[in-house]
């Protein structure tokens, strides 16, 4: 059956035992990137006919949910497809979003006088910035937020869900049947057959709208080149590009899911006295009944760099299965007072020194504050640096938590994890099961994806007056040169030096013979350095450049400078 998912509850309830996670290793990189379509004639489209997943109606589902970040650059007065699937320019089944006369518009499809349902945003939808719009179908009503905030207004007609829809009808984004094109960028589009949002929420960032279990159909629009762009829901709904949309990079993404080796984790319980000792270190999957075994996690961030900004964050766990119910997710950063806990090696056992509800580490540590590590502001930091509301009709597949970028910024410097809460809020199964890092099935281990950006630099000035001179008998030669600016140089860069005998050599710092690192330098500041190990009788040539930033970026290359390296003292003294 589908599953339904609605909006975030803006209260904290009780919890109890809880599992850590630490984990670190497995590390994918990619980028995220934006489509940008020219308003006139690019747009993307299903590269054959779509299958049923996306036959949405209301008597299959619950709802309907579509969803996406656009910044616009053309302004019209007409309309703008953003996310169309119809039977052609009948416009007599299927759905519809779009831009209408600058404000968001969501058009349901019912017979031959179209639309038969549609919704238009109380604001318009401005320019020359990112919006993140959602456009929501309830059985009796609709809703569309913008960035966040209900931004309902005039309707029209009904009913608010599509009567039927057949598979084989094209989808189109940036464009409809009609060639209504958009003009603008636009990412992270995804398709919900659920009442995802009904009530004000804090948008996922941009880089990261993943698809969960909830998901129809997920278009990322990562791939940064080529003409076609990929489904990530794995229902295989993949686009064709058309007229060659230009890609627009928006940041660095790295997602995090190590293996059972370098996973540690282990969830605490208080179901009765005997087990609030007991340590789940190897524990492959966490079984929770109603508050029972919430999370603690620890990710190893050490792939990104200290410099780095973050822009967005998202925490997955994969559900094995789950009853017809409510579950709210939580996450807050823990305290550094709990940062020494211990995976142990028990499923379902004592473990010396190990953690477990009533210790920290087992009969010898307690939690800072109270057992179960349950003390707001002692064992964990509040607010809270993610919620979610989920409600699951017996399926599996990803829960995301989205992150607040400013509290995984801290994590760059000061990482003890996070507390994972998965509360149990109402329904008839009082039950739920996700896999921990220690299962075998490499893509269902927790995970978490951040987007981040680094400051661009700019590169020194080449030096221009280095020299080199064989002072002495034999070797060294003694180099000399001044480092030119512009900027202050921060201690930790490196000068790259390469030498060679052969005058045809190709001159890279890839090559390089030796690289420096410096102290703090300001411009103007002279330098030398000896070079040991050379060849008598030998001529060599010497080049130089500076790094600055921690991508290494460096300076073009300086200006050339020989010596020769003498068998005797070369001034004949």
């Amino acid at each position: 059956m589908f599953c339904r998912q609605e909006s975030i509850k803006n209260y904290l309830r009780p919890f109890f035992p809880f599992f850590l996670l630490l984990l670190s290793a497995d590390y994918l990189y990619s980028a995220n990137y934006a489509l940008q379509l020219n308003g006139t004639s690019q747009y993307a489209s299903s590269a054959t006919p779509t299958n049923s997943i996306l036959n949405i109606t209301g008597s299959n589902s619950t709802g309907l949910t579509i969803e996406m970040w656009i910044y616009r650059t053309n302004i019209d007065t007409g309309g703008q497809g953003l996310v169309v699937r119809t039977n052609g320019t009948t416009y007599t089944q299927g759905y519809g979003v779009y831009i209408y006369n600058n404000i968001a518009r969501l058009e349901i499809y019912n017979g031959a006088s179209p639309p038969s349902y549609a919704i238009d945003s109380s604001i318009n939808v401005s320019s020359g910035i990112w919006h993140h719009i959602a456009f929501v179908a309830a059985p009796t009503t609709g809703y569309i937020f913008i960035d966040g905030v209900n931004r309902s207004g005039t309707v029209y007609g009904s009913p608010t869900m599509p009567a039927s829809v057949t598979s084989g009808q094209t989808l189109y984004i940036g464009n409809d049947p009609s060639n209504e094109y958009y003009g603008g960028y636009i990412d992270e589009v995804r398709i919900s057959s659920t009442v995802k949002y009904n009530a004000t929420y804090p948008p996922a960032p941009p880089a990261l709208i993943l698809p969960d279990i909830c998901t129809v159909g997920c278009w990322r629009f990562d791939e940064g080149s080529g003409s076609t762009a990929a489904d990530s829901s794995g229902f295989g709904v993949n686009l064709v590009l058309t007229n060659s949309p230009t890609w627009l990079y928006r940041s660095e993404l790295v997602t995090i899911q190590p293996d059972a080796t370098a996973g540690i984790d282990t969830y605490l319980n208080n179901e009765n006295t005997t087990v609030m000792d007991y340590n789940y270190g190897v524990a492959t999957e966490n079984n929770t009944s109603r508050d029972h075994h919430p999370t603690l996690i620890k990710f190893d961030l050490s792939s990104i760099p200290s410099n780095a900004t973050i822009q967005s964050a998202v925490m997955s766990f994969y559900t094995n299965d789950v009853g017809d119910e409510i579950w709210e997710l939580y996450a807050w950063r823990i305290a550094s007072g709990n940062s020494n806990w211990v995976e142990g090696t028990g499923n379902g056992s004592v473990v010396s020194g190990a953690s477990c509800w009533n210790y920290r580490q087992y009969n010898t540590v307690n939690w800072a504050g109270s057992a179960g590590c349950n003390t707001a502001g002692t064992d964990y930091l509040t607010p809270e640096m993610g919620k979610e509301s989920l409600i699951y009709g017996n399926v599996s597949g990803w829960m995301n938590i989205p992150l607040s970028t400013s509290q995984v910024q801290t994590w760059l410097t000061a990482n003890y994890g996070a507390k994972v809460n998965f509360t149990y809020a109402s329904g008839g199964g009082y039950w739920m099961g996700y896999f921990l890092s220690d299962t075998a099935t490499a893509s269902q281990r927790p995970k978490l994806t951040i987007g981040y950006t680094v400051p661009s630099v700019s590169p020194p000035n080449a030096v221009t007056n280095l020299s080199a001179l064989n002072r002495w008998y034999g070797d060294p030669v003694h180099l000399t040169w001044t480092y030119p600016g512009p900027t202050t140089l921060p201690s930790g860069e490196k000068f790259a030096i390469q030498y060679s005998s052969w005058t045809g050599v190709t001159w890279s710092t890839g090559s390089a013979n030796l690289f420096i690192t410096t102290g703090t330098l300001t411009a103007g500041t002279s330098l030398w350095y000896r070079i040991t190990g050379l060849t008598t009788s030998t001529t060599y040539y010497f080049r130089i450049w500076t790094s600055s930033g921690s991508a290494s970026v460096w300076s073009a290359i300086s200006n050339g400078a020989t010596s020769y390296v003498y068998v005797g003292p070369p001034y004949g003294g």
